[in-house]
């Protein structure tokens, strides 16, 4: 039981360690574009935010095409919607960019729907 417990610690360890990572990493990239953490964002405001790609998901079959992202900083998370997309090009799970629109709740999420973006090079 306490090599499982062990474990368990060392993976909470590990995440909060990749956390400060993330977020010296981005903050270092962001504040040279005026981003915020998303942890700062306000519904029905315009953000500017830095983070990567932590997941995608694709329509269904039959449904309305949209392409539904969520981007991590470090400090949180945002639900990313393109409308009328299957895909983009350079938009994958890991890829860094920043994006800017206006935060909404939707569903009780904070999303941005059709955000402009820029992808970041990779190191």
């Amino acid at each position: 039981m306490s090599s499982i417990r062990a474990r368990v610690q060392s993976g909470r360890q590990h995440d909060e360690h990749h956390d400060e990572v993330q977020r010296e990493v981005i903050g270092a990239q962001g504040q040279s574009r005026g981003t915020i953490p998303i942890s700062q964002v306000e519904f029905r405001e315009r953000a500017t935010l830095i983070g990567s790609i932590q997941s995608l998901t694709f329509s269904p079959p039959g449904a309305s095409l949209a392409l539904t992202a969520t981007l991590y900083d470090g400090t949180g998370t945002i639900r990313l919607i393109w409308m009328g997309r299957a895909e983009i090009a350079g938009i994958v799970p890991g890829a860094q960019l920043v994006v800017s629109g206006v935060v909404a709740k939707l569903d009780g999420v904070a999303t941005i729907i059709n955000p402009r973006y820029d992808l970041l090079p990779t190191d």
